[in-house]
């Protein structure tokens, strides 16, 4: 599926034209929601009893599957392109969405396992802290580390360029579960719970936090002071990666 170059979450623009953090028009995580959306179109079909359709998005499902492996996953690297550029090279920025490609699919098929277990190990090796996870890794450029207040640059340089997201530490703790790094998945989760209790608007998250502590030692926030998506994949690792409830009930009822 394509898209315009500053449509995935990835919005923030310069002069509110240019993209700060470019994803061309085939960014990873969107393939995933769009075959994600396929194999929904499937079961809805299969509850109406539209087998013919149910067939033809299965088909179409497995098409993306496929030219999704080809093409974003790089085997001299090993790394998985956070998108593909105009001409179909790579760009193999290491960035949180490449976790998205595991967890929005919600029979974790999109990738192979071993395939996989590989992302997973990428981005903890250079995504990961205790307190988050970044939105692009410190060994990388164009990597900036703090996000408001600061006289080298404007904070949307950071804001998708380091900047921690609370929410992306939803689909963090899911892959992390689903791949064997439970001890790394429990640290990120009760850190989050001292975050909503403890610092900043008690009871909920920031929509940000600085990559790196600050002078004291404690983590810096920034953005939204409460921001409902944050609070909300931390709820949802609560009952579907801790408590082991499905989101995909539904579908046998």
């Amino acid at each position: 599926m394509t898209h315009r170059d500053p449509d995935t979450w990835m919005d923030a623009k310069l002069e509110g034209r240019l993209p700060w953090s470019a994803r061309g028009d085939r960014a990873n995580d969107i393939q995933a929601l769009w075959y994600t959306s396929l194999l929904v179109a499937v079961e809805l079909a299969k509850l109406t009893g539209d087998e013919a359709n149910a067939e033809r998005y299965c088909v179409m499902a497995e098409q993306v599957k496929a030219s999704f492996q080809l093409m974003f996953w790089d085997t001299d690297s090993q790394l998985l392109a956070d998108r593909l550029h105009a001409d179909n090279r790579r760009d193999l920025q290491v960035r949180t969405n490449q976790l998205m490609t595991l967890t929005v699919p919600f029979d974790n098929s999109l990738l192979d396992k071993t395939v996989g277990a590989k992302v997973v190990k990428n981005a903890v090796s250079e995504l990961l802290f205790p307190w988050g996870i970044t939105s692009l890794s410190q060994h990388d450029p164009i990597f900036h580390p703090y996000h408001a207040n600061r006289e080298e640059y404007h904070k949307d340089a950071a804001y998708h360029n380091g900047t921690i997201w609370g929410w992306n530490a939803g689909f963090t703790v899911s892959s992390l579960v689903e791949y064997g790094y439970a001890d790394f998945a429990y640290q990120l989760t009760q850190n989050l719970a001292e975050q909503i209790l403890y610092i900043g608007h008690r009871g909920t998250m920031s929509e940000n936090l600085d990559a790196f502590l600050n002078a004291e030692g404690k983590v810096t926030t920034s953005g939204t002071y409460a921001q409902a998506w944050s609070v909300s994949e931390f709820t949802r690792n609560g009952y579907q990666d801790y408590m082991a409830l499905s989101q995909t009930c539904w579908i046998t009822k």
